[in-house]
């Protein structure tokens, strides 16, 4: 984890806390980091070698919010919500057409 900023060029720069195998082999966390409001932290997740892939879970806990940063509105939906959406409006188009008819 970061504060303020991360530069990938420069890693040991502006860090607060690493942990690997934590809490066990395979997984990695910390607890424990006393954070302020009004600061921004950056959290940085890789694998553990260069092939790694797959599915992870990134999973943040405490008593505040966490904000991802970004655009307002530009978040990548699931594509089940977005097939969801267009079901959804084929079906209130054609209760549109068949009262129209």
């Amino acid at each position: 984890m970061y504060q303020n900023a991360f530069d990938s060029g420069n890693q040991f720069s502006n860090v607060i806390i690493g942990n690997d195998d934590f809490p066990s082999i395979g997984l990695s966390g910390f607890n424990g980091v006393g954070l302020s409001t009004g600061v921004d932290y950056f959290l940085v997740t890789s694998g553990f070698g260069n092939d790694d892939f797959g599915d992870y879970r990134l999973e943040v806990t405490g008593p505040a919010a966490v904000v991802v940063p970004g655009t307002p509105g530009t978040a990548v939906p699931e594509p089940t919500t977005v097939a969801l959406l267009a079901v959804g409006l084929f079906g209130l188009g054609a209760a549109r057409r068949r009262k129209l008819s």
